[in-house]
């Protein structure tokens, strides 16, 4: 079953443009939505959310409900943690709480004592007294007390202490695991995807270069080293790009377009390292969207045309 749904064609945004946006995203799933700062990750994300105003050609879906046509009930489905705070920051804990829990009709205040006491929050105190992260852990704690099936999370972790970031990961797996609820999760800190996302969205300036599953996405591009004889000797069509210095040589290379026949070393690429090789050559990047369909007809679609 499909919790989100998005087809958004073109959306013009000031002089922001939103184009060739669509994806659907299974229960059970975490999704994460990365690109370089600028690539309209906020801005879509605050379209899934109902922030932006959709036309007839543009469709958001929520657990079964259009933002369009019925958002009230596609907005009961979702839940949100946000980089910068949306609830009223002079107000308490206690007072946020009065104010926003009866606009959700599945509200339970049980859970919400259990996660307010877990994660060690005083609910006298004026949001603005609370550290970034103690802000992020009360809007996890209001997200995550009443029934919603899809989550919305912006940049969530960069003001968590490393030790309840590993807890904040392990809470999304678990919230995932029942295969009934999803998590669309945007991230400069693409190094903690590796375990953690289900699928990537790619976003460059606005437009979506892909959507595809972390696993088929690690699978396609490998990290091999070695030799710089044995790296120069890597097939044009295999090679996406290579780094080459005094004591390592390495490159990225693309083994839906053939087996490497070389003795070199391959690891999976992680998904910084193919931002990277695809920062540093985009013609590859060209070339590897223009050739998905035809090496690989039964995998995730490529969002948007080239």
């Amino acid at each position: 079953m499909n919790l989100l749904e998005c087809s958004i064609p073109e959306r013009l945004i000031q002089d922001f443009r939103l184009k060739n946006i669509s994806f659907q995203l299974e229960a059970g799933y975490i999704m994460s939505v990365i690109g370089e700062n600028g690539a309209g990750k906020t801005t879509l994300l605050k379209a899934l959310m109902g922030g932006l105003e959709l036309t007839n050609n543009q469709e958001v879906m929520i657990g079964g409900n259009s933002m369009i046509h019925n958002s009230r009930a596609a907005k009961q489905q979702m839940a949100f943690v946000l980089h910068q705070c949306p609830f009223p920051m002079q107000l308490t804990i206690r007072d946020n709480i009065r104010l926003f829990a009866p606009l959700y009709e599945k509200w339970d205040a049980q859970i919400f004592e259990r996660w307010r006491t877990r994660f060690g929050l005083d609910e006298k105190m004026p949001l603005r007294k609370l550290s970034k992260g103690q802000q992020m852990k009360f809007q996890l704690a209001f997200a995550l007390s009443y029934e919603a099936s899809v989550y919305f999370m912006d940049e969530p972790s960069a003001n968590l202490d490393v030790e309840f970031r590993m807890e904040f990961y392990q809470i999304l797996r678990e919230l995932v695991a029942d295969g009934t609820k999803s998590v669309v999760y945007v991230t400069q800190l693409v190094e903690e995807l590796d375990g953690l996302a289900d699928y990537v969205l790619w976003l460059e300036e606005g437009r979506q270069l892909l959507f595809l599953d972390m696993e088929e996405l690690q699978e396609r591009f490998g990290i091999v080293s070695g030799r710089q004889q044995s790296i120069d000797a890597i097939p044009k069509n295999l090679l996406v790009g290579k780094r080459c210095g005094e004591h390592h040589q390495e490159a990225m290379i693309d083994e839906w377009q053939g087996k490497l026949m070389l003795p070199l070393q391959r690891r999976r690429a992680r998904v910084e390292e193919i931002m990277f090789y695809f920062a540093e050559n985009p013609k590859a990047m060209f070339y590897c969207l223009v050739t998905h369909n035809e090496k690989k007809p039964e995998a995730k679609m490529w969002g948007g045309s080239v």
